[in-house]
């Protein structure tokens, strides 16, 4: 896996801000700043693209926040039920 500062989907119109590709660079995920998303309070943009899915999506700073929260509680609940 690497970072790149540039868009792994080789989008001139936004800017990465952190992403994590894989070595091959097929698969990755990416959150970037668009230049002029549809609604100027999206100000932050996250792509994924795995072997079947290839997505894009933009999300103002609230909904960035619940995106983490909401993965993060995921990944805890997921922990704690292989504990169990």
């Amino acid at each position: 896996m690497l970072s790149n500062p540039n868009c792994p989907k080789g989008c001139a119109h936004c800017r990465s801000l952190a992403n994590i590709v894989s070595d091959d660079e097929t698969t990755f995920v990416c959150c970037g700043r668009p230049d002029n998303p549809a609604r100027p309070q999206d100000t932050f943009r996250n792509c994924f693209r795995s072997v079947d899915t290839d997505s894009q999506f933009d999300l103002d700073e609230r909904d960035m926040k619940h995106q983490l929260a909401v993965m993060a509680d995921g990944l805890a609940a997921e922990t704690m039920l292989i504990n169990d």
